[in-house]
């Protein structure tokens, strides 16, 4: 998965590309995108989070899960763009539909009307069209396109050993 950072509006909006679509509890990896998120913000004067799920069929669970305590822990205006019925599911059950909308400048919208100060911010230093930096994997922890590639290591090693 690739969370891109783009201006639209005079705002920022964290684009989902390549989304994870690994079931629930299987890519942890996902949830680094959390921290990223948290990093990047800490890293700017930016004060309010958008994602765009581009309208992407299946978005990773647990990626959704992370993004909603974050917005727990940061107390930032959080609102969504392009979700689609899965994900709006997944959003559902944290009552957090009020927060959604069809397109990014719908949601840019909203913060205008309901937060105008959160835009209020220079958006100079920042990177746009960069993906979001995650800190590396968890030991233990493998995405759903690295699986394969720890098992052959092991039968490389297992041949060697006999």
């Amino acid at each position: 998965m690739e969370l891109v950072v783009e201006k639209l509006d005079g705002a920022v909006v964290f684009n989902v590309h390549k989304a994870c679509t690994a079931g629930p509890g299987v890519c942890i990896a996902c949830a680094d995108f959390a921290v990223g998120i948290h990093n990047w913000l800490l890293g700017t004067d930016v004060r309010y989070v958008i994602v765009d799920l581009q309208d992407e069929k299946e978005v990773c669970y647990l990626f959704l899960e992370e993004i909603m305590q974050l917005r727990k822990r940061l107390r930032y205006p959080f609102v969504f763009a392009g979700v689609m019925d899965k994900p709006r599911q997944i959003l559902a059950s944290y009552d957090f539909l009020q927060q959604v909308f069809t397109a990014p400048q719908d949601a840019i919208a909203h913060l205008r009307k309901t937060v105008p100060q959160v835009l209020n911010v220079k958006l100079d230093g920042i990177s746009f069209g960069q993906s979001i930096q995650v800190t590396k994997p968890r030991l233990g922890v493998k995405g759903p396109e690295e699986e394969g590639v720890e098992a052959e290591g092991e039968d490389d090693a297992e041949e060697l050993d006999a």
